[in-house]
């Protein structure tokens, strides 16, 4: 009994020493806007290096014996870009943050609030994580459309993952594709460039780069007896069917 009561004084002791001996103090930024000098991120590229210290905000000041470095990792995980972190003591007093970022796979055209704003873009990744574009960086990726920030996370993921399949599919044919709007999974449409301008086609759930490559070998006959359509129905195998601006001039 008095062993283990010794050996609770002595964590104790140990323990009050760690969180009060300033050498172990985890010293805030000297100026705002400058960084901490005990606190190193690693592997951010877009991820705001600001909204990651603001998460040790509540431990600049204390010990780093103190950081309750569980809760830190969710609090990092919570910020943009973000995809996995650790965060792990660096004795006497630092701390230091390993960052995983997500990975855009396509633009993402959000709904407008009202019809006088513009679209605005945004980027997605293949989990269906909505990120906002850092400045002063150009991705080339494909345009999305048909979901937003209020849907929620497992829809957008179902979508963007067949967004993806369809990339994958049709492979080179998507050097054509101006957009691709996945509201409803089982019919794309693809807003699809021709000489003249673009045509939407919708192209049900499966089969996408052969109803592709049937439209483009019978497009030419079809813009000489339908000059004005600019919606088609690609759903039925080796069918295509005009559903809007069919007057033949």
């Amino acid at each position: 009994m008095s062993a283990v009561f010794g050996g609770v004084f002595t964590f104790q002791r140990v323990e009050q020493y760690l969180i009060e001996t300033p050498r172990f103090r985890f010293e805030p930024p000297a100026e705002y806007g400058e960084d901490a000098p005990g606190l190193r991120i690693e592997g951010i590229s877009h991820a705001s290096k600001g909204r990651l210290m603001q998460v040790f905000a509540p431990d600049f000041g204390r010990s780093v014996y103190l950081v309750p470095l569980a809760e830190r990792r969710r609090n990092l995980l919570a910020v943009s870009w973000v995809k996995e972190a650790s965060v792990s003591r660096i004795w006497p007093h630092g701390l230091v943050v390993r960052i995983s970022e997500r990975e855009p796979v396509a633009f993402l055209t959000t709904v407008r609030a009202g019809r006088r704003q513009p679209f605005r873009y945004r980027l997605i990744d293949a989990d269906g994580f909505i990120l906002d574009p850092p400045p002063r960086v150009s991705f080339h990726l494909p345009v999305v459309a048909g979901m937003g920030v209020n849907d929620e996370l497992e829809s957008r993921r179902q979508r963007i993952r067949k967004c993806l399949k369809f990339f994958k599919e049709i492979g080179p044919l998507g050097a054509k594709l101006s957009e691709v709007d996945v509201e409803d999974p089982g019919n794309l449409k693809a807003t699809w460039q021709v000489d003249e301008g673009v045509v939407v086609l919708m192209l049900g759930g499966a089969d996408f780069a052969g109803k592709l490559k049937n439209f483009e070998k019978h497009y030419p006959e079809i813009r000489t007896r339908f000059p004005q359509a600019v919606m088609f129905d690609l759903r039925i195998e080796d069918r295509i069917t005009v559903v809007g601006g069919a007057g033949n001039g």
